[in-house]
């Protein structure tokens, strides 16, 4: 599930970069019309496979809850406290 949204953040780059690059053309409707057209035949795959890999709730899972190590990560690295369950 991480890797798709890598996946989808990259190409999220790769549109924030067209986009530049759209303000700085000549004919803005068009390019804009075409960096979308873009986006959406680039963005199909990754978004489906993020919604095919996708599991609902997982954060409400006991294995997830009650391990206390991966609660510890979870702390560091959102530098928030996890809710308690």
């Amino acid at each position: 599930m991480l890797r798709n949204i890598e996946e989808i953040h990259a190409i999220n780059r790769k549109m924030s970069r067209r986009l530049d690059e759209v303000m700085a053309s000549e004919d803005l409707n068009r390019e804009l019309s075409a960096a979308l057209i873009w986006f959406v035949d680039l963005i199909e795959a990754p978004y489906s496979n993020y919604c095919r890999t996708h599991v609902p709730h997982l954060d409400n899972w006991p294995e997830i809850i009650n391990n206390t190590r991966l609660q510890n990560i979870l702390t560091v690295s959102v530098g928030t406290e996890q809710p308690k369950y």
